[in-house]
């Protein structure tokens, strides 16, 4: 196992600077894990505690799903094949390690993983899973720097606070830090796996409690068509889609915005569903948008699927008992294929998604062409 020092530049520098006094420092080891050759993940050393820490992995690729258990048995064996040590000094009396630390110890019992994020995302997030004295997770700390990642940390915690936490199914906001370059928002930590992605029922059922059935909208009014139409000045395919949509009525709904397997959690006792990552979240958005980036993403970014599959997918979903349903509890029955084609413009005009653009511009010429 090979050893990286912490003085090579990283990408957790800036979370966790040098101390500038020798005595309020204190050397953590930890377990660096890489993806096709990247730093992704960082693990406690502690032989109980690193198995746990994998969580933070969503892994949802069959050969990601293989690697993530091969490791997490490795690790309850007491083998750390795959990973590098990594020794890491932090200042102690830092306020963002005081943050960090659980409530129920100092920060000298600081045990914490961490989700190194995308580095090809504008405004790249850490997500930190800290643990209790007994080795039990704590909480989630999702921690920005700069002003992309600070700014959608800022909206997320907004978000987050101004919606009922029950509706959303979400686990609660424990506390916000601000100070030395870095914000961060702690949550409640969510247990359990991701969901199986052709898990249509629950789905269906928590994006219906989204519906607002008090009110209806032209797909013009909502904040998410007015970025597309500010994204895409003179484009044709979106003034033709703004068009087909003009005379259609319809109840909005919450929009998450990157409603993926990867960002729920499956409660194993309950089997309810925790809601993550809201950083994109609007209080109403067009409906149906959630479900279609739910389906398209996976099949892109997950399964790497040629266009033909995908739009086979998608073509399945409209043609659904489930999605039937949904359709006409949110009144677009009429303009369900429509508000597809407005969301698939979206992808590549609005929200210039950080991977997969290629094949959503794919998609977007096959749905064109049907």
């Amino acid at each position: 196992m090979e050893t990286m020092s912490a003085s090579v530049a990283t990408p957790w520098d800036l979370l966790f600077p040098p101390p500038a006094e020798p005595a309020r420092a204190r050397e953590l080891e930890l377990l660096l894990v890489r993806k096709r050759g990247e730093p992704l993940l960082l693990l406690p050393v502690r032989r109980n505690i690193a198995p746990a820490a994998l969580e933070l992995y969503p892994a949802q690729s069959r050969i990601a799903r293989i690697a993530r258990l091969v490791l997490n048995t490795a690790l309850r064996c007491g083998f750390r094949v795959g990973t590098a040590r990594v020794k890491l000094r932090v200042d102690m009396h830092s306020p963002f390690i005081r943050f960090l630390a659980p409530s129920t110890s100092s920060a000298d019992d600081l045990c914490f993983a961490m989700l190194l994020g995308n580095p090809r995302a504008i405004g790249r997030r850490f997500v930190l899973l800290v643990f209790d004295n007994s080795g039990w997770p704590e909480r989630i700390v999702k921690a920005g720097i700069g002003e992309p990642a600070i700014a959608l940390i800022r909206r997320e915690t907004a978000f987050l606070k101004s919606v009922s936490r029950d509706l959303l199914q979400t686990p609660a906001v424990l506390g916000e830090f601000a100070a030395g370059g870095i914000e961060a928002m702690a949550m409640d930590f969510a247990a359990g796996q991701t969901p199986d992605a052709q898990d249509s029922a629950p789905l269906a059922r928590l994006l219906e409690s989204w519906l607002n059935r008090e009110r209806t909208v032209r797909f013009a009014e909502l904040p998410a068509a007015q970025r597309l139409a500010a994204s895409a000045p003179g484009d044709e395919r979106v003034r033709r889609v703004f068009a087909e949509l003009d005379g259609a009525r319809f109840h909005p709904a919450i929009l998450h915005g990157d409603f993926t397997p990867w960002n729920i959690r499956v409660n194993p006792a309950t089997k309810r569903w925790a809601v993550l990552d809201w950083e994109r979240g609007e209080i109403a958005g067009p409906p149906a948008w959630d479900w279609f980036h739910f389906v398209i993403q996976h099949e892109i970014l997950v399964r790497h699927a040629p266009t033909e599959r995908v739009l086979a997918r998608t073509e399945a979903l409209l043609h659904s008992a489930e999605f039937g349903r949904y359709a006409a509890a949110a009144g677009l029955e009429a303009c369900a294929r429509p508000l597809l084609l407005a969301y698939a413009l979206y992808c590549c005009f609005a929200q210039r998604q950080a991977e997969g653009m290629a094949r959503i511009e794919a998609l977007l010429q096959g749905l064109q062409s049907r």
